[in-house]
């Protein structure tokens, strides 16, 4: 199930505007994630829905001069104006929130509560720490200040990334990029930053200060979690270790098959080693009201059922509910074969019906299936079932499905599709298919920001 979502804004530091997402029940305790410089807010699209869906009230925010937010006025991108802006974002929550800061992000977290301890009632660090390697950061520097003019297309920007990152597989779709990009008044796409990020007089050059860096570290005095990649050239494990030295009671986790951006590279061991330190201050947190008014819901419910099931015996015992009168004058017949139906339209003039089915057990489990749309004819005798989709991969997860049929004897199958996978750009698209007498013919995909 998606948790509710919702766009909210900020005013941090100076007045300036920071744009974010959110997830879930805003009575809930906060967990605000912050970017890494130059991302955007929603690289934490999928962690943010899973740590709602644990029962935390998720913010995903745009950094100052990143993606939606404003840029400041005065160029101001230092270290210290990104604290302030966490701070006072923290200020408006109705409890310190769980702060996940992934490279300038977790910078922002350390600094913000080593500094002024009371902001965060929790920091998770991703990738980074006080100690960082200069050879690492710089080749992510040298990265995202290589191409000033843009690109030309998304094709070309999609090219670009996945030369940076050949570890990770190039995009089918390049929708996803207009949420890193923007496409100026020349029609050249560049990145979604002020370019006086890194280019003008005020950057962030305290990432750099280990001095302060390891006096703020020394600072984190709530429960930490630390983050690394294991193939991460900017955060080593010697610095990780150092990192553990100074803040003794921080736990550890190392992502295997995962570089510096961490949560892009393996979202789902991220995710999961996010939600599990979360549920450990979940269990240690026995004076949150929130909690208690939960676990006496929880109590009341168990209440509410067992005397449900009480009544339900008594009726049994007095006879109820022993035969069951029909009501429908056909007959019902089981269809073995799909795994996961989830939608079904007949053909007004064939009489064929459309099933699309999607394995949502094994989504959950983290090792999706390819989904597939049958074809049943019932006026077949036997009808039977036939996969029309044999070739789809495992990023067609078909629900909810809509058939065209026009006067002139052209039909049309519309499929709402969940493509499965953190490098998908939407989690949602429609995929039209023409429908032949040969079966399926893939005609187009429709993505959108709305969907």
């Amino acid at each position: 199930m998606i948790p509710p979502h919702q766009t909210v804004a900020f005013t941090g530091h100076a007045g300036i505007t920071l744009a974010g997402d959110a997830w879930g029940d805003p009575d809930a305790t906060p967990v605000v994630l912050l970017p890494g410089g130059g991302q955007t807010r929603h690289s934490w699209r999928g962690t943010g829905r899973a740590i709602a869906r644990a029962g935390w009230y998720a913010i995903s925010l745009d950094a100052r001069g990143h993606g939606d937010s404003g840029w400041a006025e005065d160029g101001d991108y230092t270290i210290d104006a990104f604290a302030a802006d966490l701070r006072a974002v923290a200020a408006t929550c109705r409890r310190p929130p769980v702060v996940v800061g992934a490279s300038l992000g977790g910078i922002t977290a350390m600094i913000a509560e080593g500094e002024t301890p009371g902001v965060a009632t929790a920091v998770v660090l991703v990738d980074v720490a006080a100690r960082i390697e200069v050879a690492g950061a710089e080749r992510v520097r040298a990265f995202m200040t290589a191409f000033p003019d843009g690109f030309a297309s998304l094709e070309e920007a999609a090219d670009v990334v996945a030369s940076y990152l050949p570890h990770r597989p190039r995009p089918r779709q390049l929708g996803g990029l207009t949420k890193s990009l923007r496409q100026g008044a020349d029609g050249r796409w560049r990145w979604h930053w002020d370019p006086r990020f890194l280019g003008g007089s005020r950057p962030p050059s305290d990432v750099a200060n280990p001095p302060r860096l390891a006096a703020a570290a020394r600072g984190l005095t709530v429960p930490t979690l630390l983050v690394r990649g294991r193939q991460s050239d900017v955060l080593s494990e010697d610095g990780a270790q150092d990192f553990l030295s100074l803040v003794p009671h921080a736990r550890y986790v190392d992502v295997s098959e995962a570089g510096h951006m961490v949560a892009g590279d393996r979202n789902d061991l991220f995710t999961d080693a996010v939600v599990q330190f979360l549920s450990t201050l979940r269990n240690a947190d026995h004076g949150d009201p929130l909690m208690r008014r939960r676990l006496f819901g929880m109590i009341l419910l168990v209440a509410i059922l067992a005397v449900g099931v009480w009544a339900l015996r008594l009726l049994w015992l007095a006879g109820s509910f022993r035969r069951i009168n029909p009501h429908f004058a056909g007959s019902c017949h089981l269809v073995r074969g799909p795994v996961g139906p989830e939608d079904i339209t007949i053909h007004p003039r064939t009489g064929v019906a459309y099933v699309s089915a999607t394995d949502r057990r094994a989504v959950i489990a983290g090792h999706p299936v390819a989904g597939a749309i049958f074809a049943y004819d019932l006026n077949a005798s036997p009808p039977t079932l036939v996969n029309l989709t044999p070739k789809a991969d495992a990023r067609f997860q078909p629900h909810g499905i809509g058939l065209w049929a026009g006067a002139d004897g052209r039909d049309v199958l519309f499929v709402v599709n969940h493509p499965a996978g953190a490098d998908m750009p939407y989690p949602h698209n429609i995929e039209v298919f023409d429908v032949t007498e040969a079966g399926l013919v893939h005609r187009a995909t429709l993505t959108d920001p709305l969907l």
